[in-house]
């Protein structure tokens, strides 16, 4: 017994240092909200519906975690900074629009809109105290949901099945360099 949990207890840990190893750090820290999980997998099965698989642009494909980001380009690793930032700040209210794109170099980007003052308001309250580097010169709120071979993006425009759905997020995710993530939650 004692040699099968001393196997057991070295393969976790063998699986804990591989995963450590595998922790790369990015240029950038971000910040996103991420839609309840109800939302989230509506989202998730239409676009496996919405968007075959022989359109997916390789290596990107789909996106797994539906979200919307509010400020991607953070210098900081501390949560806290962030967290200090966003004290105060209460739940966040969006409404979901139809199927669009971003016509990228290499693929395109199939998102539904997004439209909330209270996301744009976070986005200034984040720009204005954290330090940043700005990657896209205008804040575009929107729900990645997969990335498609360029060219095939116009196909997947103007689906109205989640337009003028609202929801209502209670929390950011935090998500430093390493990929660490931690949950601020917003409460007034």
């Amino acid at each position: 017994m004692r040699a099968f949990l001393l196997g057991l207890l070295n393969k976790c840990m063998m699986i804990t240092w591989r995963q450590f190893l595998e922790k790369t750090e990015h240029e950038f820290s971000s910040t996103q909200v991420n839609l309840p999980a109800l939302i989230a997998k509506r989202v998730r099965a239409w676009g496996k519906e919405f968007v075959p698989d022989s359109a997916l642009f390789p290596g990107e494909g789909r996106e797994d975690e539906v979200h919307v980001t509010v400020l991607f380009g953070l210098h900081t690793n501390d949560v806290d900074e962030v967290r200090g930032v966003l004290r105060g700040v209460g739940p966040v209210k969006l409404r979901l629009g139809k199927s669009s794109i971003f016509e990228g170099d290499e693929f395109d980007v199939v998102k539904l809109g997004v439209v909330s003052a209270d996301l744009v308001r976070l986005h200034k309250l984040l720009r204005g105290g954290c330090e940043h580097t700005l990657t896209h010169p205008k804040y575009v709120p929107h729900c990645t949901v997969a990335y498609v071979r360029k060219g095939l993006g116009r196909k997947f425009v103007g689906d109205d099945r989640f337009d003028g759905v609202e929801v209502v997020v209670g929390e950011v995710l935090f998500s430093d360099k390493f990929r660490v993530k931690s949950v601020i939650r917003l409460n007034k």
